[in-house]
């Protein structure tokens, strides 16, 4: 599972990086907003990777406030995918990409919160070979 998350942070911030760098001169003030994201993935990805769980409540958190971001903003890619706009094919493309980051951090969402209910931060001790059942049980 620790794996299904690692790719799915991954994935999600390929996504958001694609879109910063195909819609760099089309974007506003999201630039700024979209490189946080990115890096708050990195460190997301860092920390599962150390198995840290307690940072997948709060990937679900960014992946949530992501989704509203993308949600609201496919509309705006398509009414800008007409003629008379500048690059109005690639404002329909990213608006393709906005959709796939949309059903992602969904993804995220559903990954992040399944994981933390696996509890990894907890440990089983197993009796030894070397070491009587007995002992290991007290």
């Amino acid at each position: 599972m620790r794996l299904v998350v690692v790719v799915i942070l991954v994935l999600s911030g390929v996504l958001i990086t694609i879109t910063t760098v195909r819609g760099w001169h089309l974007m506003q003030e999201a630039r700024t907003l979209n490189i946080v994201f990115v890096a708050i993935h990195v460190v997301f990805v860092v920390q599962v990777l150390r198995w840290s769980r307690g940072v997948l409540p709060i990937a679900a958190g960014v992946a949530a406030f992501i989704a509203i971001f993308a949600g609201s903003s496919v509309s705006s890619w398509y009414e800008r995918d007409a003629s008379g706009y500048a690059d109005a094919s690639l404002s329909g493309q990213l608006g393709l990409v906005t959709i796939v980051i949309l059903g992602v951090q969904i993804a995220v969402i559903l990954v992040a919160i399944t994981a933390f209910g696996q509890r990894w931060q907890e440990e089983v001790e197993q009796a030894t070979p070397s070491t009587p059942a007995h002992a290991a049980a007290s």
